[in-house]
């Protein structure tokens, strides 16, 4: 038994008509998290028969997210008074996924949003028409419009016309519970079939390579009560690495115990939409050594589900992967007094400015070394920011205003009278730490461009000692940084099927959402990963739906 993923080879037979199967689909879908709804409403929709299939209760990673959507020139939009369009959104974009995908789909993703965004209310995602236009990590005040990214950073709004594309459902604290809930709504009223606690465990292949089907264990319904309370117990938590080891394990005893193994035959294709691996701590080490030691004190913004279960399918019958390497790594600077304050590495050094997007402050934290940083502030900026945790808006106090405070107050926090004795405390480099902070007052206080690109909002002069150190380092437990898995398997950028290592389709096997690579594979932006999820969901679905047709009509 694999601790990790139950994946195993794949059933090779001379045909469709060799073994008995248990059940048959036009298309069938692995995952019933976002990007899996959205293939399976998608497919539905069209008319086909469904069957989706998910390893725990559905929703997955996405419903334990803040469910925010990246779309610009939408009604939503200019119900609310926004001007955007699909234009410029492209001209940002194409600088923030660097390339991973071609730009033409950039493109097309660009010009679809405002339908997907209109799809999204015909089944059920309910937004308002709230405006957030202050810089923000996640709508305090329950906007669903937003920054999401950063549009607003002069080097960007230098290239694109910035504007509120964070599109979030309606509701107090993190929405993606509603996001799915919709979804999951939506797939049952289209006549889809949903059968949860069903781990894929093997791909069927025939003679010529092409993926038919699917091998699952199915658990009885008496037991998924205790599968879901095994699963429950992981995800958005600090300090949660033992208890997910020992979820997994429990988890794989009860599935090996009670699991049913049965076959379900894909007449039009497998849709592989499992999401990342994030949850799978083998994998974690095996493509991202250089950080994996510091996972354990991360919280994965992740399911137990998160595995890399469709990832390693995939890889079996010679799925190509790329972009594994890549971690989202979310360090928030929240509430806004933090973002006056200074990152420096372990030299004592800035690398980067500290209003940048929260994904690359913990990307660029992670790239130092021994992944090391610290946020410097003065008495000033300390106290203002302890204030603003206490009174931080009840729905994101948890998320956001509570791990701050703790972070701050107990997460090792160095404080000293000067800034040459703090530098001493910390092991930095005295003369260029003094000398960087110096700059910083005298440019703040003549209102000159931070070095860095910091906005002059959030530039304030650091002169009141005491000084305090706060450490946010990943490897921290108590620096609260956020982690997610961002490769995956290689698809066709036309029509989402996974391929081989020489870039040719396998057959019969789709993938969409984490378990691809897709938009934000190498840079990320709030509201792309569901985006690419509805984008990559759809695209696979339509694909798998003609692909039926063409073999009943064969």
């Amino acid at each position: 038994m694999n601790e990790y993923a139950d994946t195993e080879a794949p059933l090779r037979v001379a045909d469709a008509g060799q073994i008995h199967w248990d059940g048959v689909a036009d298309v069938v879908v692995v995952g019933f998290g976002g990007a899996g709804a959205c293939a399976a409403l998608e497919a539905a929709h069209a008319g086909a028969a469904v069957l989706v299939l998910d390893c725990f209760g559905g929703g997955g990673a996405t419903a334990r997210s803040g469910g925010v959507v990246y779309a610009g020139e939408t009604e939503l939009q200019r119900r609310a008074g926004i001007t955007d369009s699909t234009g410029e959104m492209f001209k940002y974009l194409v600088r923030e996924l660097q390339g991973v995908v071609p730009e033409d789909v950039v493109q097309r993703y660009c010009t679809d949003s405002p339908g997907s965004i209109d799809w999204l209310v015909d089944h059920g995602v309910r937004y308002n028409t709230e405006v957030c236009l202050d810089k923000t990590d996640y709508p305090a005040g329950g906007e669903s419009l937003y920054f999401a990214g950063n549009e607003k950073r002069a080097d960007h709004a230098a290239i694109a016309r910035p504007a509120p594309r964070g599109h979030r459902p309606e509701g107090p604290g993190f929405t993606g519970h509603a996001y799915f809930s919709a979804l999951r709504s939506a797939v049952i009223a289209h006549g889809a079939t949903v059968m949860t606690h069903a781990r894929v465990v093997r791909l069927v292949q025939d003679a010529a390579g092409a993926v038919i089907g699917v091998e699952a264990l199915v658990l009885p319904e008496q037991v998924w009560k205790r599968h879901d309370r095994l699963c429950a117990r992981v995800g958005l938590r600090p300090f949660n690495a033992g208890v997910a080891r020992r979820s997994r394990l429990a988890a794989r005893r009860l599935e090996a115990q009670f699991g049913e193994r049965r076959r379900f035959r894909a007449l039009g294709g497998v849709i592989l939409a499992t999401g990342g691996y994030a949850s799978n701590p083998d994998m974690l080490r095996r493509h991202n050594p250089g950080i994996a030691a510091h996972t354990d004190a991360m919280i994965h913004l992740a399911t137990l589900g998160c595995d890399g279960s469709g990832i390693l399918l995939g890889q079996s019958v010679g799925g190509g992967v790329g972009c594994m390497e890549n971690l989202q790594i979310v360090r928030n600077l929240t509430p806004d007094p933090l973002r006056c304050g200074l990152l420096v590495n372990r030299q004592g050094q800035r690398f980067i400015n500290e209003d940048a997007y929260n994904g690359d402050v913990g990307k660029a934290i992670a790239a130092q070394p021994g992944a090391q940083a610290s946020l410097v502030l003065d008495r000033t900026a300390f106290l203002a920011a302890l204030r603003a945790c206490v009174s931080c808006p009840r729905g994101t106090f948890l998320h956001f205003g509570l791990p701050s405070l703790v972070t701050m107050l107990f997460g090792g926090t160095r404080v000293a009278r000067t800034l040459p004795r703090l530098a001493a405390k910390c092991g930095w480099d005295s003369a260029l730490f003094t000398a960087q902070v110096q700059a910083h007052n005298a440019a703040t206080g003549c209102g000159k461009p931070d070095p860095l690109g910091k906005a002059q909002d959030a530039m304030a002069p650091l002169t009141r000692g005491p000084f305090f150190a706060v450490d946010v380092s990943p490897g921290n437990p108590l620096g609260f940084t956020f982690m997610f898995t961002l490769g995956g398997l290689t698809v066709d950028v036309e029509t989402g099927a996974v391929t081989d290592t020489a870039s040719a389709p396998v057959a019969g096997l789709f993938a969409a959402g984490r378990s691809a690579v897709g938009f934000c594979s190498k840079g990320y932006v709030s509201g792309m990963s569901l985006g690419d999820g509805i984008f990559s969901g759809r695209r696979a679905a339509a694909r798998a739906v003609a692909r039926a047709r063409g073999a009943s009509q064969g």
